[in-house]
C-alpha cells in the first residue's frame, strides 16, 4: 500500500513538471535549501537557510539536484528569514537577484558582501492579490500548492505524512513538503511584494552596494535604524517605495543622476538626514517621500520635476523655502505640512493642487501666485482654485483677525483654516455649498465667529472643530465640537432651516441673527430684536 502511494505521488508531481509550468526540485545540502530556477540554463535559487546558530555564512555558487550540478543566480523570498544569529553573509558572484524579504528581520545582520554580478534588490512591483495578472513565479506557487492539496485528497491523512516522514530528501512530491512548511507565504500581493530585501537588519551599519547594480526594490533597507552610511550607484534606474524609510542613522544621500521618480516614502521617518541630492531629470517626488525627516534643513528640487506628491515633505520643519521648478504641475494634498516656509509662490506652470498644502506651517504669512497661471488666484492671505471655485488655505501666520471668502467661491476645502491661531471671524459668501472636513482644526481657541450668508445651509463634509465622545457609550456616540466662545450668524429669514439641518443644529448653541455685529468678545446690536437658539 506504501508504494502504491508514493507512486501516485510522484505521478502528480510529474504531471505538473512535465506541463512545463514550473520547475520545482528540492535538495538539502547542510543549511542550504535549493530549487530549480531554469532547467534548461541549469540555474538554481537558494528557497531557504536554516541558521542553526551559524554566524558567518557564505553562499555556495553552485547546488547537486538530482545529479545535476546548477549555478545559484538568485536568493529567494524570506530565504534568511528571521535568522537572527547571522551578523555576516557573503553572496557568491554567481547571483545576479536578491529577492524581496530575503534577509527579512536578520536583526544582528551587520556585514554583508555583495558581488559585482548583482543587477537586482527586491521587488518594485505593486500589485494586490486579487486584481492581478500572475506572473510566471506566482503561478508556480500556485501550481504547488493545489498540487499539494489534490495529493492530501486522494491519500488517507496519515498515509501523506507516512510518505513525507519515510525519507525527506528523496520525497517522490518536494513540493508537498513544501507546501506543508509554508502553505501560503509565497503568494503576491500582500507579503511578497510588501517586504524589503534587508528590511530590518537593525545591525546593518554599513552596505556596500555594487557598481552592476540596476534595481532597488520596495521597503529594501527599511527599518535598518544603524545604517548610517549608502552610495547608490550610478546605474540604479529605480529605488522602490520606502526604500531607505526609518533608517534613522542615516545622514547624507546623493541619488544617481539615471533616477527618474523618488517613490513614495523612500526616505520617510530618516529623522537625522541633513543633506540629500536630486539630481536634474527626476520628475516626481513620490508621497510622503520625505516626511518626517527633522534634520533636512535644506532640499534642491531639480528644474525638471513636474508632480510633487501628497505629504512629501511633511514635518520638515527645518525647511524654511521652496524654490519651485517652473515645470511644476501638480502638488499633492499636505505636500508642504510643518514646515518651516515663511512664504510661497505657485509657478504659473501648476495646473493641479490637491487641498490644503500648508497645514501646520505656523510661520507662512503669504502665498503667491506667479503671473500668468490661469488655474490659481491669491490674494495673499488666501489660495483660490479658479477651476472648482474653491477656497484651498488660508495661510495660518496672516496679520489679520478675520477672513471675508469673496462671491463667487463654491467650496471651502478641508482644514482651510487649519492652525489659524490668529483668527477671529470668518465670512462665507451666500455662493458656499460645500465646507470640507475640519475647516478649524486647531482653532478651538481662536476661532469665535462664523458668518454664513447662503440661505440655503452649505454642506458639511463631517464637522467644523472636530469629534468628541459623549454619554455613558463614549466610543460609539461622538457629537461635533463646539467652542464655548463660538458664535454661529446666518440670515434671519433662514434660522429656522439652519436649525433644522443635522449638518447645522449643534452649532447653534449662540445663535445671532445676521442683523448683529460682532466685534471681538462684544455685540454691537443694530436691531432690537436678537435672534438666539434658547428662544
Amino acid at each position: 500500500m506504501k508504494k502504491a502511494l508514493i507512486i501516485i505521488a510522484a505521478i502528480v508531481a510529474a504531471v505538473i513538471i512535465g506541463c512545463g509550468v514550473y520547475y520545482f526540485i528540492a535538495d538539502s545540502k547542510g543549511k542550504f535549501e535549493f530549487e530549480v530556477l531554469s532547467a534548461d540554463g541549469l540555474t538554481a535559487r537558494l528557497v531557504k537557510f536554516d541558521s542553526h546558530r551559524a554566524t558567518d555564512v557564505v553562499i555556495p555558487d553552485a547546488a547537486e539536484i538530482g545529479g545535476k550540478t546548477y549555478k545559484v543566480t538568485q536568493i529567494g523570498i524570506h530565504a534568511f528569514r528571521d535568522c537572527e544569529s547571522v551578523e555576516k553573509v557573503t553572496v557568491p558572484a554567481s547571483v545576479t537577484e536578491i529577492c524581496a524579504g530575503a534577509f527579512l528581520n536578520c536583526f544582528n545582520l551587520a556585514e554583508v558582501v555583495l558581488p559585482e554580478t548583482i543587477v537586482r534588490i527586491g521587488s518594485n512591483e505593486v500589485v494586490t492579490i486579487n486584481d492581478h495578472e500572475q506572473s510566471a513565479d506566482e503561478k508556480m506557487a500556485q501550481n504547488i500548492i493545489d498540487a499539494a492539496s489534490a495529493l492530501s485528497k486522494i491519500l488517507p491523512e496519515e498515509s501523506a505524512d507516512t510518505v513525507a516522514d519515510e525519507d525527506s530528501e528523496t520525497a517522490a512530491d518536494p513540493s508537498e513538503k513544501h507546501a506543508k512548511e509554508e502553505p501560503v507565504v509565497e503568494m503576491p500581493g500582500s507579503e511578497y511584494f510588501a517586504e524589503g530585501a534587508f528590511e530590518g537588519c537593525t545591525s546593518l551599519t554599513k552596505i556596500n552596494l555594487p557598481k552592476s547594480l540596476e534595481s532597488i526594490g520596495h521597503n529594501t533597507f527599511r527599518d535598518c535604524i544603524m545604517l548610517a552610511e549608502i552610495a547608490i550607484p550610478s546605474a540604479v534606474g529605480q529605488i522602490g517605495m520606502g526604500a531607505f524609510r526609518d533608517c534613522r542613522a542615516l545622514t547624507a544621500v546623493t541619488l544617481p543622476d539615471s533616477l527618474k521618480v523618488v517613490d513614495s516614502q523612500i526616505f520617510a521617518q530618516c529623522c537625522n538626514l541633513q543633506k540629500v541630492v536630486i539630481p536634474e531629470g527626476v520628475e516626481v517626488i513620490g508621497e510622503m517621500a520625505f516626511e518626517d525627516c527633522e534634520s533636512l534643513a535644506e532640499v534642491n528640487i531639480p528644474s525638471t520635476v513636474a508632480q510633487i506628491g501628497a505629504l512629501a515633505f511633511a514635518g520638515c520643519h527645518l525647511i524654511k523655502s521652496f524654490a519651485l521648478p517652473e515645470r511644476l504641475e501638480a502638488i499633492g494634498v499636505g505636500a508642504f505640512n510643518g514646515t518651516g516656509i515663511a512664504e510661497l509662490t505657485i509657478p504659473a506652470s501648476v495646473e493641479i493642487i490637491a487641498g490644503n498644502i500648508v497645514r501646520g506651517c505656523v510661520n507662512l504669512a503669504s502665498v503667491a501666485v506667479a503671473a500668468g497661471n490661469k488655474s490659481f488666484k491669491s490674494d495673499n492671505s488666501n489660495l483660490y482654485n479658479n477651476a472648482t471655485h474653491e477656497l484651498l488655505f488660508h495661510v495660518p501666520a496672516a496679520e489679520q483677525t478675520e477672513c471675508v471668502v469673496p462671491e463667487g467661491i463654491d467650496v471651502v476645502a478641508s482644514f482651510a483654516f487649519d492652525g489659524c491661531k490668529r483668527l477671529r471671524s470668518v465670512v462665507l459668501p451666500a455662493s458656499v455649498k460645500e465646507i470640507g472636513e475640519l475647516i478649524f482644526s486647531g482653532c478651538d481657541e481662536s476661532i469665535e465667529r462664523l458668518e454664513l450668508k447662503a440661505l440655503t445651509p452649505p454642506t458639511i463634509v463631517g464637522s467644523l472643530f472636530g469629534l468628541e465622545p459623549v454619554g455613558a457609550r463614549r466610543q460609539e456616540v461622538r457629537e461635533p465640537v463646539v467652542p464655548s466662545r463660538f458664535s454661529l450668524i446666518v440670515p434671519d429669514k433662514a434660522k429656522s432651516i439652519y436649525e433644522e439641518s443635522l449638518d447645522w443644529s449643534p452649532y447653534f448653541v449662540d445663535y445671532y441673527g445676521d442683523d448683529e455685529v460682532v466685534v471681538e468678545d462684544e455685540a454691537v446690536v443694530k436691531d432690537d430684536s436678537i435672534a438666539t437658539a434658547n428662544e
